[in-house]
């Protein structure tokens, strides 16, 4: 691991960056995964629907 005083700003600035690209990036795959199981869940109700009103 470098030492910390022979990490420069632009080392910084790149991880940051880095890291908020990797962070965005999981939040639209969670987004992706989480609206797949509300269509399935949707789509789960309206099926069941005709059947609890009779």
């Amino acid at each position: 691991m470098e030492e910390l005083s022979e990490i420069d700003e632009i080392q910084v600035l790149n991880y940051i960056d880095y890291r908020l690209k990797m962070v965005n990036f999981q939040i639209k795959q969670d987004q992706k995964e989480l609206y797949k199981h509300q269509i399935y869940l949707e789509d789960a109700n309206t099926k069941e629907s005709p059947s609890t009103t009779e």
